[in-house]
Parts: structure tokens; C-alpha cells; sequence
């Protein structure tokens, strides 16, 4: 298993509350300096990277930018430890057209950590517990829930586990995190 680590600390107290300056709102929250003139690019640095994630994967120990394309310049927000911030006051949870990044304006502010012991590997049997997801960047719909279901491991990327359920195409079924699947 792994875990999320905070790498830029939030300060909501330091988050600014300007309509329509949501990035400069959250970097002031982060302490991160000006890079780029809107969320929408912010965000396009994160699908570039591959650090851009799907909602139903959002992190509760750390504090995540979180991105939408909608509207010209689009727009981000933070959730920290599974509260919702938008211009510096507590929201409710966005809708699906949301995704979470580990960047914002150039600067990491989590990254994933995997636990040493034991080490998984492509080619390896493991147990996979929970939905898997379509894509290994936590999108493209969720698989069925597994439970205690042997698979092997065929691809890692993104901190994800693309898995097999042994069938004879050697297709991945689907991705799994760290804390879904162990060793079998």
C-alpha cells in the first residue's frame, strides 16, 4: 500500500476570496508564484504530466487543486482532507466535470508514495478488493467491484495497477490503487 503526500502545504486562512481570480486565490492558499494566467492552462499542464485524476480517487489526507475545463478560462478550487474551498469559503462537492491534479501553476503539491515492502510488480499475482477504474488515471467508467478476486498485473502507471482477471484476451479488466490491491 501507498499513500498521498503533501508536498506544498494549503493554508486556507491565506486562500483569497476574488471572484473570478480563482487561481490566484489558490496560489495564495499554496504559496505558489504567477506561471500561467488561468485555471484552464494550470490544468493542461496536469493532463500533459498525466497528474490530472478523477474525482471518485480524490485523497483524503492532503489538499488537491481541483480543475474544470468549463468556460473560457475554466476554473479550480481545493479539496483539503475532503473539504470542498472555492474563493476562500467552504462548498459542496462539484460535479463529475471535475478532475483533481498534483500540479498547479508549475509546482507539485502531492505526489503518491509507495510503501516499500512488498514491492509489486508487472507480471505479479495479486488480490484485487473494490471497483476498478477504466483508465489509469482513475477515469473511463468503473469496473465491477471485486472481492478477493486473484488478477495479475500487466501495466503500472500513475500510481495505478492495470490488472487481468486471467481471461484470454490478456486485456487489462481494469485499474486498481495501491490500497485495492496485495501480493497473492
Amino acid at each position: 500500500m501507498g499513500k498521498w503526500v503533501q508536498d506544498k502545504a494549503f493554508t486556507l486562512s491565506k486562500m483569497g476570496t476574488s471572484k473570478n481570480f480563482c487561481l490566484r486565490n489558490v496560489r495564495q492558499a499554496y504559496g505558489i508564484g504567477a506561471k500561467y494566467a488561468n485555471a484552464k492552462q494550470a490544468m493542461n499542464e496536469n493532463k500533459t504530466k498525466g497528474t490530472l485524476h478523477a474525482l471518485s480517487t480524490m485523497p483524503t489526507n492532503v489538499s488537491v487543486p481541483v480543475y474544470t475545463s468549463s468556460g473560457i478560462f475554466g476554473h479550480v478550487e481545493v479539496c483539503s482532507k475532503g473539504v470542498y474551498y472555492s474563493d476562500g469559503k467552504r462548498t459542496t462537492k462539484p460535479d463529475n466535470k471535475y478532475m483533481w491534479g498534483e500540479w498547479l501553476n508549475g509546482v507539485r503539491v502531492v505526489h503518491y508514495q509507495n510503501d516499500t515492502k512488498p514491492t509489486i510488480k508487472v507480471g505479479d499475482t495479486v488480490i484485487v478488493n473494490g471497483q476498478g477504474t477504466g483508465n489509469s488515471k482513475g477515469g473511463g467508467g468503473k469496473t465491477k467491484s471485486f472481492a478477493n478476486r486473484k488478477m495479475k498485473v500487466i501495466s503500472i502507471q500513475n500510481g495505478r495497477y492495470g490488472c487481468n482477471q486471467y481471461n484470454k484476451s490478456g486485456a487489462i479488466t481494469g485499474w486498481w490503487t495501491a490500497g485495492q490491491i496485495k501480493k497473492g
